[in-house]
């Protein structure tokens, strides 16, 4: 378990507002800033291009990419069926907004998070 997710839990932490996640080297940022990106795009319907995330090196900012991007293919892998054993951190966040949401079809949920990956860069 990644020690960010022992004090915050990014699956159930609140969208609204501010999210600041700032920790020392090797405490589990980076997997907590992937799943409230992957989350704002599925719960708080937003673009990518409407997320703001800041990171000091860029070194971070492509593992940051790269992870989040990462989080994003395997929401799609899972909502087309087509992964058989399913991410933890994905599938987390995917059953999260079901729960959260359970109006919104799996459809939806496909559309943007596939619009999300297009426009990524």
């Amino acid at each position: 378990m990644n020690k960010c997710a022992e004090q915050f839990n990014p699956v159930e932490a609140p969208l609204s507002g501010i999210n600041l996640v700032e920790a020392a080297a090797g405490t589990g940022k980076t997997y907590c800033i992937q799943i409230l990106a992957a989350r704002l795009i599925l719960e708080g319907m937003l673009k990518i291009e409407e997320i703001v995330i800041l990171s000091f090196t860029v070194d971070a900012a492509a593992e940051l990419a790269k992870r989040i991007r990462s989080i994003l293919e395997k929401i799609v892998l899972i909502l087309e069926d087509r992964i058989d054993i399913a991410d933890k951190q994905a599938l987390a966040v995917l059953e999260h907004d079901r729960q959260v949401r359970p109006d919104v079809d799996d459809e939806s949920r496909l559309k943007a998070v596939k619009t999300a990956l297009r426009d990524f860069d």
